[in-house]
């Protein structure tokens, strides 16, 4: 019944979304549009689960080396944070601020849907452990940012008592705390992340084309995690008068870098990532079904005209 569902369907109902809360900017009260705009989003959020299930992104062996499987997993990852911001504060507008993240997420998946992460000769366990610490990462260091970015517009604006009121922004004390919780769980998740990635280069078992090759990503999450954490302990050892705003550019610039490092691993042939024509785009679970049965009727017919041969 729902086999058919593609990227357009969830891209249209967080478009939808999007364009109500913008709505919402001219007429602040209207709870049509808050309510249409938090059901497209659930509408698009059950698409975009179904859409990964019959392609099979979820699973360890396409959701992991595959690049557009993790970007559609993080494209997801940002919507649920949506709803859940939008359930504790309704009123206000983080959607105007999450969906473009969504939305570039989304065109990434699109445009890279073939590329491939390098496969390591190691258990899935920590493959998976490594890919999904990396997304955490990025999702927290999105959300810092954005968060930090509200912090400094809201300190600018309480200073000089002026600034554009069409948005509804939080307070800038939950800001602050906001911002200093992301930026504290973006140093775990990027060590944990990191330290899988050793352990993944040591016992990869590389072939030697890429052994040849320097890894800029990895050097570069190596150095970006280093970095986090000795700004996290000098802030938490030094008194500094706010805390909160130099969380806020820590969360900016760790969420600059780790763009870039993205784009490095999307648009340059580094060893972390490869385009080969022998990896095909993810098969929904019906092409999987067909591919078996011929394999089980051309067994059979095989088995059959063995036993022919016998008699």
């Amino acid at each position: 019944m729902f086999k058919g569902v593609e990227v357009v369907c969830f891209l249209a109902a967080y478009v939808v979304a999007f364009g109500l809360e913008a709505i919402k900017l001219r007429w602040k009260e209207s709870k049509l549009a808050s309510t249409g705009s938090f059901v497209f989003l659930l509408l698009g959020v059950f698409a975009h689960v179904l859409f990964l299930y019959y392609n099979d992104l979820l699973q360890n062996n396409r959701f992991s080396p595959s690049a557009g499987g993790w970007l559609y997993v993080l494209a997801l990852m940002v919507v649920a944070a949506l709803i859940y911001l939008k359930l504790v504060y309704p009123k206000t507008q983080f959607a105007l601020f999450l969906l473009p993240v969504v939305f570039a997420l989304i065109t990434g998946s699109i445009i890279f849907g073939n590329a491939t992460f390098t496969r390591a000769a190691t258990c899935r366990c920590v493959r998976a452990i490594h890919s999904v610490a990396l997304m955490m990462a990025t999702l927290i260091a999105l959300l810092g940012a954005i968060a930090g970015a509200m912090y400094l517009w809201q300190r600018a604006r309480l200073k000089k008592k002026k600034g554009f009121q069409g948005f509804r922004l939080p307070s800038i004390e939950w800001l602050g705390k906001a911002s200093v919780l992301t930026a504290n769980s973006l140093v775990v998740a990027l060590g944990v992340g990191v330290v899988c990635g050793f352990y993944l280069e040591v016992f990869a078992q590389r072939s030697a084309e890429l052994a040849t090759k320097i890894d800029f990503v990895a050097f570069g999450a190596t150095i970006l995690f280093l970095g986090a954490f000795l700004a996290r302990t000098v802030t938490s050892k030094t008194k500094i008068n706010d805390s909160n705003a130099s969380a806020a550019i820590h969360n900016i610039v760790c969420a600059a870098v780790i763009v870039v490092l993205l784009s490095l691993a999307l648009f340059s042939p580094t060893g972390h990532l490869k385009k080969l024509s022998q990896f095909s785009p993810p098969r929904s679970r019906s092409t999987i079904s067909s591919e078996y049965c011929q394999h089980q009727h051309s067994r059979a017919l095989k088995e059959c005209q063995g036993c022919q041969f016998v008699l």
